[in-house]
């Protein structure tokens, strides 16, 4: 959420410093499973870029973002990606996830 608030300025750098740490806190926790990036994750982002890319424009870390959920999405089917970044909810959209701002309070599918 940090990022694109930052970029917005919904975020002062003390929040982002303070959120920034907190999550620093989470990984030393073990709050997150990390995965290594594999092949499928990078073929299946450019398969994302590839289908909505032209109509939703994204980076391509956001396009990783929604292959990681993409792929997460085949072990846990009811899975909500969770991003405050409205670009970012509207492709995941479009590719068939269902996607939650947390700030608004809207879901969709």
């Amino acid at each position: 959420m940090s990022g694109s608030y930052f970029r917005e300025g919904r975020l002062s750098p003390e929040q982002r410093t303070r959120l920034t740490a907190k999550f620093g806190d989470h990984l030393r926790l073990s709050h997150y499973r990390l995965l290594p990036p594999t092949p499928d994750w990078f073929d299946r982002a450019r398969a994302v870029l590839a289908n909505v890319g032209s109509s939703h424009p994204l980076r391509s870390l956001d396009a990783l973002h929604l292959a990681a959920a993409l792929l997460a999405r085949e072990r846990a089917p009811d899975l909500t990606l969770v991003s405050s970044d409205a670009r970012l909810l509207v492709a995941a959209r479009a590719v068939g996830l269902e996607a939650l701002d947390p700030t608004a309070g809207t879901h969709g599918v």
